[in-house]
This record gives C-alpha cells, structure tokens and sequence, in this order.
C-alpha cells in the first residue's frame, strides 16, 4: 500500500513564551492539540491506517487492468452484468475497451447466440470453437460481439472475451432487431 510522508517539513516549536524548544518532546499541532512525542507517532501512524484503508475500499470496487465489469443493456428493459477478461484475449479485449460504449441491434443464431455487429477490428486471437452458458466471444470476420445463452459448438473459430455474472435466461427473450448497448459500469 501507499504510505504518505507526513512531517516533511521541518517546523520549529515554540512555546508560548517563545523560546525554542525543539529539543522539547512535545509537539503542537495546527488544530491546538498537544502530542508528546510518542503520541504524534501514534497520531502520524492512524493517519496512515486511515489512509490505506480509504484506498483499500476505493480499490476494491473499481475495475482491475485485466478485468472490467460491463453492462449489457437490451432495449432499456433489461440490464446484464458481465467482465471483459483481458487474460482471455489479450490485444482483442484492449481494443473493445477501448472502443466502449458499444451499441448495436441483435441478431440471433439458433437458440443459443445472441450477438451483434460492431465497427471494432481486431483478429483472432486464441480462437477456439467450444463455448458455455454465459461466454461472451468475439467473432473478427464481421466483428460481432457474441452472447451465449447455452452450450455451443460453434463453427466459426472465436476469441473468448468474458463472462457474464449470474444468470443469463434474460438473453432468451432477445428478439431480433433489439438494440444491445454494451458500456462500463459507472459507480
């Protein structure tokens, strides 16, 4: 963790007399309160705590480098959490970050995909054919970002991309011709 330097100043202590006492152990603060020297230890060293921790809790519920949390929006009616997982598709991910809000209208293939068209080019990057329940893929021929909603043996090759959180039936109820945007979680 990031441990701010405190006292990085140098401050000369005088009394209310004012005479210098920096040999002295005690030490005033801006706010009156006065600290032994053991004591602004303690206080520098809460400081510190406090600090780390406030850090710590941002960290937490921000994105990672390698993974970001999105939201797939169908229609306006349902909203969909899901990551895109940089480990998976190293350049291919990087590219659709980077080219986030991404809206489209949907198309179906079977039963079992939901996807739809982008603008975004990038080539195939660990391709695979075998997807599961709740993989999102990349297809670079049209570049389409593709949805699974069930177990597919695709014939296509793919870049496996991310995964949604939790349950995906709502996916089944995508009609075609609805409007799919896919854009960062703002917290």
């Amino acid at each position: 963790m990031f441990n701010p330097k405190f006292g990085s100043t140098s401050v000369s202590i005088t009394s209310d007399t004012g005479v210098d006492n920096s040999g002295s152990s005690d030490v005033e603060d801006t706010s009156g309160v006065i600290f032994d020297s053991s004591g602004l230890d303690k206080y520098r060293n809460s400081l510190k705590t406090l600090y780390n921790l406030i850090i710590f809790k941002l960290n937490l519920g921000m994105n990672s480098v390698s993974r970001k949390q999105l939201i797939l929006d169908v229609g306006g009616r349902v909203k969909l959490n899901c990551d895109l997982k940089r480990h998976l598709s190293p350049r291919t991910v990087g590219v659709i970050m980077r080219s986030l809000p991404l809206e489209g209208n949907s198309h179906l293939l079977g039963k079992s995909i939901v996807y739809f068209e982008t603008d975004v080019d990038a080539g195939i990057e660990k391709a695979r054919s075998e997807f599961k329940t709740g993989d999102i893929a990349f297809l670079p021929s049209t570049g389409s970002i593709c949805f699974f909603v069930g177990n597919v043996q695709s014939a296509k090759t793919m870049a496996l991309i991310g995964k949604f959180h939790g349950d995906v039936s709502e996916l089944k109820n995508v009609k075609s011709g609805d409007v799919l945007s896919l854009y960062e979680e703002i917290t």
